[in-house]
């Protein structure tokens, strides 16, 4: 496998482990490397989560798409769908979103928006671990706005019985689920 060379221009986000570049040979992907330590991990933990629910053939239309691994200068990285709007420009994150007023949505249609991933997340068993403003992408796919989620699912920080729980019930990942969201749409409430 050839490395990729990615630079900092590069870069579309960054975590508090990982770091998102834009694919230098492919304008419609991403691939997440870590900048500490142990943010590989949660690239393992990430990529074994997905695989799952591609594996039990899942709706996964509000998850980034994962592709699998790529060789880096910072190390193996997890390539994954770039988020894009149906114009082909990039898609904010929800915290960009609400913080620039795009298309003037008002609180109300934002908190249709959230229920609706998570009705999502919940009927398809997938367990969002850490939804939050950064981790969730809004997409404009012509007219009609739709959340992606492009981090925080399936566990992270370290290789848990937790982790496989949320891969075998959809039960355990739905009682996260729902009080992840809880938090995080109270949260929401004062957002400004």
């Amino acid at each position: 496998m050839k490395e990729i060379i990615l630079d900092m221009e590069m870069a579309i986000g960054k975590g508090n482990k990982r770091i998102c570049f834009q694919h230098p040979g492919n304008k419609s992907l991403c691939v997440k490397v870590a900048h500490r330590k142990d943010g590989w991990k949660e690239n393992i933990i990430e990529w074994l989560y997905i695989k799952s629910l591609n594996l039990k053939s899942i709706d996964t239309s509000h998850l980034a798409m994962c592709h699998g691994w790529t060789s880096t200068n910072f190390g193996h990285g997890l390539v994954f769908d770039r988020v894009v709007n149906f114009d082909g420009t990039n898609a904010l994150t929800l915290k960009d979103f609400l913080k620039n007023d795009v298309l003037n949505v008002d609180q109300e249609k934002i908190a249709e928006l959230v229920s609706s991933l998570k009705l999502w997340a919940l009927k398809n068993g997938v367990a969002v671990i850490e939804p939050n403003e950064v981790n969730i992408m809004v997409r404009d796919t012509g007219g009609i706005l739709e959340l992606v989620l492009v981090d925080g699912v399936g566990g992270r920080e370290r290789f848990s019985v937790k982790n496989l729980m949320y891969v075998f019930s959809k039960k355990y990942s739905n009682r996260k689920t729902k009080k992840q969201f809880l938090a995080f749409e109270k949260k929401l409430i004062n957002f400004k």
